[in-house]
Parts: C-alpha cells; sequence; structure tokens
C-alpha cells in the first residue's frame, strides 16, 4: 500500500489503525512472554477523553486508549524513540523521500466485544481509511497580547483538574497568572473542568482563555509546530485557534522534504513568526518522574508522555 508523505510522515509513526487488533501468528516487538497473570493497577491523574487516539490525544487518553486497545503501523522501542515493525512488517521509501510503501502483517485479527463481531482481519483499507479521516476545516482566529487595560476587562482563565508532566499544579499557575493579569487591569476568574470536559471544551474553543500543554509524539518539530499551531488543526490541537499562512506556509515545506538543512531553516523561520505573533505563551518545561512500587517489574518512563504496559508484571 501506497501513502504520500504528505499526510505526514510523522503520523505514520503515531496514527493508529482504524480498530482494535491483535496479531493471530507473528507477534509484534512487545511480546507479553510469560508475563505473570496479576493484576497491576495504574493511578492516572484524570479521566481519559475519550477511546478514539484520533481525536483524543492527552497523554491521560493514549495511556488507557492507545496502547493498551490498539496497534500502530510502526512502533516505538519501549522507554525510546527507536522506530520497530508493528501492524507494518516492513516499509521502503521511494528514492524522492515523497511515497512510503507499509508492507503490512497477515492474519491480524480484530477484538470480539460485546457490541462488536469482526468478520474480517486487518488489510489497507482500514489504513487508508484511518488517515482520509484526519483532515481538518480551517477555522482561524486570533488573540491579542501585550496590551493594558485602563478601564478594566473581565474573562475566564481555564486551570486544568489534573496534574500533567508539564504543570504539576495548574490552579496554582492560573493564581499567579491571575495576580499578573490585575496589575494590567485584567480580571481573571479561574474556572475548571473534569478532565475529558476539559478538553473537550477547548478543541471547541470555549475557552478565552487556558492552560494546557504538550508532550511530543515522535521528536519531530512538525509534531509541535504543525500540530500545536498549523491551519489543519485549529479544530485539534491548535487551541490558540490561530491560522496564520505565512508560518502554515513554512511549516508545510518542512514537512514535504527530508533534507534536514531545508527542515531547519523552515522551521527556524517558522519560530521567527511564532515569536512575532505569539499566538500562545510558552511558560515552562519538566522533568519527569514516575513513581513506582517496588513490586512492579519492567515499568520504563516513555519520552513521548503516554504510560505504555507491555512487558509490565506484578510480583
Amino acid at each position: 500500500m501506497k501513502e504520500n508523505k504528505l499526510l505526514r510522515a510523522a503520523r505514520f509513526v503515531s496514527v493508529v489503525a482504524l480498530a482494535a487488533a491483535s496479531i493471530a501468528q507473528a507477534p509484534l516487538a512487545h511480546a507479553a512472554g510469560s508475563i505473570p497473570n496479576k493484576t497491576l493497577i495504574y493511578c492516572s491523574e484524570g479521566s481519559p477523553a475519550g477511546f478514539d487516539p484520533a481525536q483524543y490525544t492527552t497523554g491521560t487518553d493514549f495511556t488507557a486508549n492507545t496502547f493498551t486497545v490498539y496497534n500502530c503501523l510502526v512502533e516505538f522501542e519501549r522507554g525510546g524513540t527507536k522506530v520497530e515493525p508493528g501492524l507494518a512488517e516492513k516499509w521502503d521509501i521511494s528514492p524522492d523521500g515523497l511515497t512510503y510503501t507499509f508492507h503490512l502483517r497477515h492474519g491480524v485479527k480484530y477484538q470480539t466485544t460485546s457490541f462488536f463481531k469482526p468478520t474480517r482481519e486487518f488489510n489497507a483499507d482500514d489504513v487508508v481509511f484511518t488517515f482520509q479521516r484526519m483532515l481538518d476545516p480551517n477555522q482561524p482566529f486570533r488573540k491579542a497580547y501585550n496590551v493594558a487595560f485602563p478601564n478594566g476587562m473581565e474573562i475566564t482563565l481555564w486551570a486544568m483538574p489534573v496534574s500533567r508532566p508539564y504543570n504539576p499544579n495548574a490552579r496554582l499557575m492560573a493564581e499567579m497568572i491571575q495576580a499578573d493579569w490585575a496589575k494590567i487591569g485584567v480580571k481573571a476568574n479561574i474556572v475548571s473542568y473534569e478532565w475529558g470536559e476539559y478538553m473537550k471544551r477547548g478543541h471547541a474553543g470555549e475557552h478565552d482563555a487556558m492552560l494546557v500543554g504538550w508532550t511530543g509524539d515522535n521528536g519531530d518539530p512538525d509534531n509541535w509546530l504543525g500540530t500545536l499551531l498549523g491551519c489543519d488543526a485549529v479544530k485539534g490541537s491548535n487551541f490558540s485557534k490561530w491560522c496564520y499562512k505565512p508560518f502554515d506556509e513554512l511549516v508545510v515545506k518542512g514537512r514535504t522534504t527530508s533534507d534536514l538543512a531545508q527542515r531547519t531553516k523552515f522551521y527556524t523561520q517558522a519560530q521567527e513568526i511564532f515569536g512575532q505573533q505569539l499566538p500562545f505563551s510558552p511558560i515552562a518545561h519538566s522533568t519527569v518522574y514516575q513513581p513506582i512500587s517496588k513490586k512492579v517489574q519492567g515499568m520504563k518512563i516513555e519520552p513521548l508522555g503516554y504510560v505504555c504496559f507491555d512487558g509490565v508484571s506484578v510480583q
């Protein structure tokens, strides 16, 4: 099966096939092996907003839905970013770098549940469908920064209800911002919602201002500049609803070439525009820690934000 690289090479790594799949013959790279049949209890910081990783993309969602329910075309090694085969046994790249050919596994069966009875095995149609449904409509929006309001202004400031790797205490951060804004005549009313509702309303653009963050899916610059600021992401993770054509053109150019020097130039120029326009305000970058019981074996901190339970056992 062939897919044009314009569909984002990065998404080949992170996007999952249409429905949950299991391997009937050759196992995936992360085989369960002889893991004891014991219960592992994982304390999540919030409830997942949904179980479709194409629509629900926080680390909380991915931990609950992506790697516990779905398989990917290609996958990352546990605890690292080395790309390994998944639903695709191997892949070829054309000399011009524009076409990827994925050789899919055979004998992959969908899970049977009380509400879903599969009638066939996984095939290329499922992968094509998954990519085709990722396009978003364009909905530009701008927000103003670096201003004062001598006559006063009142807005809502959303604070996350959960502790995230990039923000362990969103309420405290919101209170600090509230105090700073008060100095320039802005009264900020701090509000919050249950995590799933928070993300749902944020994607819909209901906020005046909100605290949110991002943990990269794959380490590629496009996963930050395109995913968080691209025009095709305004109904996704572009919570600022900012769509600026000069910026977007540079991101698209960087996305559609494999030349490292050219990509570096395009993304550097895009970051300069970001600094001028400032559609959102970067606040902090964190170091992640994961407390684990001594009884738990094989748990690794994943560099891309989610928690993967493959290979994990309990003594």
